[in-house]
């Protein structure tokens, strides 16, 4: 599963899905910068410790990984996988795995004040009210 999303004001809901839209795509044709690389991979990296800061959490994740069966070399094998992962690489993998044609699109927000609206995304848009009725107001 990949997903991609974020917040914005409800007038730049479809200018927003457009530009992730566009990033996705351009994910999948044009090798992420060295410096993105290099962002992410520092990100990965250095958030993996705050993963073992207490003794429950290195317990809870060693009893994950003991579940699942995975290696006993897996913390260092991920790392130096993470490490050594080329341009190329993220290039290949999106290409692979990231499709396009089955996208979904969810949002949450007023549809009456999104400007363009939803329906100019050329996609299938189903609606489910999730308003919360006051007491009363059945």
């Amino acid at each position: 599963m990949f997903i991609a999303g974020g917040q914005t004001q409800t007038g730049n809901t479809v200018p927003f899905i457009k530009s992730v839209i566009s990033e996705i795509n351009k994910l999948r044709t044009q090798p992420v910068t060295e410096q993105e690389l290099s962002n992410a991979k520092e990100s990965i990296l250095n958030s993996f410790v705050f993963n073992f800061q207490n003794p429950s959490q290195s317990l809870s994740r060693l009893m994950r990984y003991e579940y699942f069966d995975y290696p006993e070399d897996f913390i260092f094998d991920y790392q130096n996988k993470v490490q050594n992962t080329t341009q190329e690489d993220i290039l290949d993998a999106a290409q692979k795995y990231i499709q396009p044609d089955k996208l979904v699109t969810f949002v949450v927000g007023n549809q009456d004040g999104m400007n363009p609206s939803l329906n100019s995304l050329a996609q299938e848009i189903n609606v489910v009210d999730v308003s919360i009725s006051q007491p009363g107001n059945s």
